[in-house]
């Protein structure tokens, strides 16, 4: 899918999302992501890589937006080098929202982010 259709896509999640009709999916790990309802302590000394965790209320609903983004996105040319920064993006932006918001609010701030980032970043690749 290139940035259009990407673009396309969002507005039709935007839609479904207004309309109070949203999916469910497994909690999200991906891109050194991981969708979660309380944030696991940090392990000191961990040789492990660092995950951004996405702390919501919200983490099936939540889940199926990076599911959607990541169907949106998975077939660029460019997906391997850019899909660290396009999910850690998403979940920054829902981080920054707090938990203590509606359920819409998560959704379509993380669609917000995903969109903004095809906008502004992705579209880039398809230019080249």
């Amino acid at each position: 899918m290139k940035t259009f259709e990407a673009v396309e896509h969002f507005a039709a999640l935007a839609r479904m999302i207004a309309e109070g009709d949203w999916g469910y999916a497994e909690p999200w790990q991906g891109a050194d992501v991981v969708v979660v309802d309380i944030a696991p302590a940090p392990v000191p000394n961990d040789w492990l890589p660092d995950y951004e965790y996405v702390v919501t209320p919200y983490v099936h609903e939540l889940s199926w937006v990076f599911e959607q983004a990541r169907d949106a996105v998975k077939d660029h040319d460019g997906y391997g080098m850019f899909k660290e920064e396009f999910f850690g993006r998403m979940g920054e932006a829902v981080n920054a929202c707090g938990s203590d918001v509606p359920i819409t609010t998560h959704l379509n701030v993380a669609l917000f982010a995903a969109r903004f980032f095809v906008q502004s970043v992705i579209e880039r690749f398809d230019h080249e």
